[in-house]
């Protein structure tokens, strides 16, 4: 279980460490869902969305 658990820690890591510009977010969403412009707002702008805006973690 300790094993699994550093594994998961170590794959958060990772993935907020990957740089994602908007225009890659954008175009993902555009591909699976396109969004209200209210979401893309909060995304922007949204306290609890500013830790991993902008990381592959937060795509």
């Amino acid at each position: 279980m300790e094993e699994t658990a550093d594994e998961f820690a170590e794959t958060l890591r990772h993935l907020s460490s990957v740089v994602v510009s908007d225009r890659q977010w954008f175009s993902f969403l555009d591909a699976w869902y396109p969004v209200p412009e209210e979401l893309v707002e909060m995304y922007r702008r949204d306290v609890r969305a500013c830790i991993w805006r902008g990381s592959a973690f937060g795509r």
